[in-house]
């Protein structure tokens, strides 16, 4: 009838005169892929949702087809809709694999196992803009040369392919045609929670004491994120009334936060939505959505409402969104906000490290992680560039943008014997020298 994958609801309502529309109705759908997602939880400890519809998952060990095949079979039987597998030794492989159509079209369950020296044939049919990180130019420059589908890459020269692409890019488009996408299962699910939960010794009907027990819960919560560096997006009660009934609300954050008293004044809100009408026996408040970004961000492009999303998804709708503004109003119209909060560390502390420095170093760690020594390239013989830590001033946790994602920062103020008090950065793997004072 003229209706295709992408279309809006209008242009297909154009196209078909008397077309229903029914309503996306995310939360259902949302509560029936999570409870998907917990199901693949048990099995594997890698599962990365991307949509209700698609999500990956890790598996290893003996007969791998076999739990997989059980697995999607519990699955179908519990939401009644054809489940399609892929199993493969990549993402991309998995994904393609699970489209491909089975011999029986009204089988319930269909798992495609690809074995790793047939990946590039199945990825061959496919057209070029099934891999990922491929845009319209890019599309539009291979078909210059002739190359519609994976396939046709595989048969481009090297020389011809860096000609219309750099070399960089060429590589990673052969990597990609042979099935090698270098991404692996990231660990989105279940996803991290704190709960704290008060048991009351007896029925209580008093809105002050469920209130005092409802502070205590969050103040605990707030305390562990604090201590943590972290910061929660989401914050759920639940309340368990005389009869074992239980009555739940959630509501998710404008911004990330870890500050009691903003947690205390959504936890109330959630509180007076539920007009409690039996006497209660426990509440439990918990918080998800934590990770350590800070708690400043964009919600200003944010088409979904402050949806459950996860991380991933906001990154590449935020990044689509800031791509058509600078096209249409200029590259400077839109920037990231690291760009504009540059905090600094002066006067945030007793003695301030007025030398700043960008250094990579080398350090030695005790058994708890802590800084022993280090060792600086390029010093003077006299001393050795080898710097022997006396005491551990101050240490915290922040974040920062490192090769373009947010990177977990553990800082370290400490004093050395005789050269004074320096600053130490451990991002990932790599040790920094960030600051010096005499």
């Amino acid at each position: 009838m003229g209706i295709s994958k992408g279309l809006s609801t209008s242009t297909a309502s154009a196209l078909c005169q008397g077309l229903i529309v029914l309503p996306y109705d995310q939360a259902s759908y949302a509560e029936t892929a999570e409870a998907i997602w917990d199901v693949i939880a048990v099995e594997t400890n890698s599962v990365e949702p991307i949509n209700p519809e698609l999500y990956y998952a890790e598996f290893d060990g003996p007969d791998i087809a076999g739990r997989v095949q059980h697995l999607a079979r519990t699955i179908a039987d519990k939401i009644g809709v054809p489940i399609s597998v892929g199993l493969g030794s990549s993402k991309l492989v998995a994904h393609a694999a699970a489209m491909v159509k089975p011999q029986d079209r009204d089988a319930q369950v269909h798992v495609e196992v690809i074995e790793q020296s047939h990946e590039p044939y199945l990825l061959a049919q496919f057209p070029v803009d099934f891999l990922p990180g491929v845009d319209a130019k890019l599309i539009q420059r291979l078909g210059k040369l002739g190359v519609t589908t994976i396939g046709n890459i595989r048969k481009i020269p090297a020389p011809e392919l860096e000609r219309q692409v750099n070399k960089q890019m060429a590589l990673k488009l052969r990597r990609l045609a042979i099935g090698e996408d270098s991404d692996p299962v990231k660990a989105l699910w279940p996803q991290q929670k704190i709960e704290h939960r008060h048991v009351f010794d007896d029925e209580v009907r008093h809105d002050e004491i469920i209130a005092q027990a409802l502070q205590a819960c969050v103040v605990k919560i707030a305390f562990d994120l604090q201590r943590g560096g972290k910061y929660c997006r989401t914050v759920a009660l639940t309340i368990k009334a005389d009869d074992q009934s239980f009555v739940h609300e959630n509501e998710h954050l404008y911004s990330p936060s870890h500050d009691a008293a903003t947690l205390l004044r959504t936890a109330n809100r959630l509180l007076a939505r539920l007009w409690l009408q039996k006497p209660v026996v426990e509440i439990s408040v918990a918080v998800t959505g934590i990770d350590a970004g800070g708690s400043v961000q964009l919600t200003l492009l944010d088409t979904a409402n402050n949806s459950d999303s996860f991380a991933h998804e906001r990154k590449i709708s935020l990044e689509a969104e800031m791509r058509t503004l600078r096209k249409r109003y200029g590259p400077a119209s839109v920037v990231t906000g690291s760009l504009l909060l540059k905090s600094s560390k002066l006067n945030l502390w007793t003695h301030a490290l007025t030398k700043r420095r960008d250094e990579r170093v080398r350090v030695s760690m005790d058994q708890y992680g802590r800084p022993l020594r280090y060792s600086r390239s390029g010093r003077s013989a006299y001393d050795g560039g080898r710097y022997e830590i006396v005491r551990v001033i101050d240490q915290w946790r922040s974040s920062t943008w490192s090769w373009g994602k947010i990177a977990e920062v553990d800082a370290f103020r400490v004093m050395t014997e005789p050269h004074g008090t320096f600053e130490l950065h451990k991002i990932g793997d790599e040790w920094r020298l960030r600051a010096t004072a005499d």
